[in-house]
């Protein structure tokens, strides 16, 4: 059983205010045309601003055919109850939408229904509580000091501790968790299909890290960066990946997205956990040469390597593209789809 994963930036992307302009439209095509020609089973999607952009890629993936088989998530539900709760992220500002994930149902299946951080009714299902509340409460103490939390009634903290409780619980959190700018949408999935339903259980951790520093920020952007790494694949990673839910799948989880550094600065920084997708991931268009010119090593997948390696076949890469498939026309300007270009890693199970 095979499953490609892929990671995608694609470059602040909305379908709002675009009347006058087919530019987001086409670039919506086009993304979907990328996801159909490589494969994709699962595909996590960074700076994907609106449910409504990740609903059109979905329109041309599966055109007017209702028995075709991609859906969507988008993590806009969860960055608003952040905003209506009044909490900020690490720069003092509101959350801004950035994540999403696209599948293909003939391969997986989204397990519990919605995203984990989208979905708050699956906080209401038994099987979830456990994984659901963990996973709230790193985020809240990431975001958000203990006083200003008194008295919420989101349902969202619905059942985190109050009181005493809850200051005991957050303070011992506190040493351990570090903030994101943007809090990471994490999604599960099981094969389609009995046999495969029964024993694999994949995991994806979709994140993109702080570019530049905040302006009370102290450290350098690439200090932050590596701080943000560190507490995703080290912190978050294993709390998503140790947490069970009842069964006895075989949990294979993944860190996805635009680290914003190289595989070679987080090298093996982070004990247990290997950062793969060596080749250069950002690209713009060269007007004098006519074609796209390609950059920094930024979009990658992370897993623990103990764990998870002899699984990954033919390693993680990024896609082929050409002037023709990868570039749209912008108030006459030759523009490319996204300063990101897709990577992809083949799982067997």
């Amino acid at each position: 059983m095979d499953i490609i994963l892929g990671s995608f930036n694609v470059l602040n992307l909305n379908t709002k205010d675009d009347e006058k302009s087919n530019f987001k439209e086409d670039k919506c095509r086009k993304i979907a045309d990328i996801i159909r020609h490589e494969g994709f089973d699962i595909i996590a999607l960074q700076e994907i601003q609106t449910d409504d952009a990740v609903s059109r890629i979905i329109h041309y993936l599966n055109g007017n055919d209702n028995e075709s088989p991609y859906q969507y998530c988008h993590c806009g539900s969860l960055y608003q109850e952040l905003n209506d709760a009044g909490i900020l992220n690490r720069n003092g500002a509101k959350f801004k939408s950035d994540y999403g994930f696209i599948w293909n149902t003939d391969k997986v299946y989204l397990y519990g229904d919605k995203a984990l951080y989208k979905a708050l009714d699956d906080i209401e299902k038994k099987e979830w509580d456990s994984f659901i509340e963990h996973l709230i409460d790193i985020l809240v103490e990431t975001y958000k000091s203990m006083s200003s939390q008194t008295g919420l009634k989101s349902g969202l903290f619905a059942r985190l501790p109050q009181g005493e409780a809850l200051s005991k619980y957050r303070s011992t959190l506190r040493n351990t968790l570090h903030q994101t700018l943007r809090p990471p949408l994490i999604a599960c999935f099981r094969p389609s299909g009995m046999f495969g339903s029964l024993l694999h259980e994949i995991r994806i951790i979709n994140t993109h890290t702080q570019w530049s520093k905040g302006k009370s920020d102290e450290k350098t952007a690439k200090q932050i960066r590596m701080e943000e790494m560190n507490f995703i694949q080290r912190t978050l990673h294993n709390k998503v990946n140790e947490l069970r839910t009842g069964s006895f799948n075989s949990v294979y989880t993944f860190v996805a997205g635009d680290f914003n550094l190289s595989a070679a600065e987080i090298g093996n920084s982070i004990e247990g956990m290997i950062t793969v997708q060596n080749a250069p991931s950002t690209c713009k268009w060269d007007a004098e040469q006519n074609s796209m010119t390609f950059k920094s090593n930024y979009d990658h997948f992370a897993y623990n390597e103990e764990r998870i390696a002899n699984f990954v076949h033919d390693g993680a890469k990024t896609i082929g593209v050409e002037n023709d498939n990868f570039t749209l026309n912008k108030s006459n300007k030759t523009v490319t789809v996204s300063d990101h270009i897709p990577i992809k890693m083949k799982i067997s199970f």
